[in-house]
């Protein structure tokens, strides 16, 4: 039975399934997180986002609430809520997915964090008050006209991929909604293409004139980062 099991796996990855959805799970941050075809498998340039959102934690005791927007498999949220595990830190996972909110549930069952989050089915940040002050997001920014040139789409969800034309249209539109609900201290995270920094520099600063924006580059020199902090 297990050689038979073995033979299924290693057909199916040489069909192209990527390892992770063969396992059913995959390292993030330090953890081991569930993962299914629903949802996208997390990668390393995205621990990122966590480094900088714990250090703002770190840094502003105060706030005990952040917005993970676009969770997916709830990696980022998961991994920020162990980090900060001796904390009063809570967590608001937002997808409009309502199978990749099934995902997160299991990670944050898995990890016994379920306690500190509340799973909101929506669109980006509209399901949220005001009185913001953590908000990270790694919602799809791939320009659709390049979607079918990457091999990514061939097995990952592609409505997790799909920014719109040019990749910035869903962030573009959770920023100009957060205008009014963030407060100070606040630092907003988008993960983002590499394509999109002046782009991303142009509509942040626009639609927060008065705070710090910048972009980094991720370990393969790659602009992958949109911070916004104030």
């Amino acid at each position: 039975e297990d050689a038979a099991r073995v033979n299924v796996l290693v057909d199916a990855y040489l069909a192209g399934t990527p390892l992770p959805y063969l396992f059913g799970e995959w390292d993030f941050f330090g953890l081991t997180l569930t993962v299914t075809p629903a949802v996208l498998i997390p990668r390393p340039e995205s621990e990122k986002l966590v480094e900088l959102a714990a250090d703002f934690l770190a840094r502003n005791p105060d706030v005990s609430e952040f917005a993970d927007v676009g969770t997916g498999s709830g990696c980022i949220a998961v991994s920020l809520l162990m980090h900060k595990s001796g904390s009063k830190v809570n967590a608001n996972l937002i997808d409009r997915s309502a199978a990749a909110l099934s995902v997160a549930r299991l990670n944050l069952e898995r990890y016994h964090v379920a306690d500190r989050a509340a799973l909101i089915q929506g669109h980006l940040t509209e399901p949220l008050s005001d009185q913001l002050h953590l908000v990270i997001a790694n919602l799809p920014y791939i320009p659709s006209a390049r979607i079918a040139m990457l091999d990514v789409s061939a097995n990952e969800p592609v409505e997790a991929l799909d920014g719109g034309e040019d990749g910035f249209m869903l962030i573009d539109e959770m920023l100009r909604d957060l205008e009014q609900k963030i407060v100070h201290p606040f630092l907003i995270l988008c993960e983002i293409d590499d394509s999109h920094r002046e782009i991303a520099l142009e509509r942040a600063s626009r639609s927060f004139p008065y705070a710090d924006v910048r972009v980094e580059n991720d370990f393969a020199d790659k602009t992958r980062y949109l911070i916004i902090s104030g």
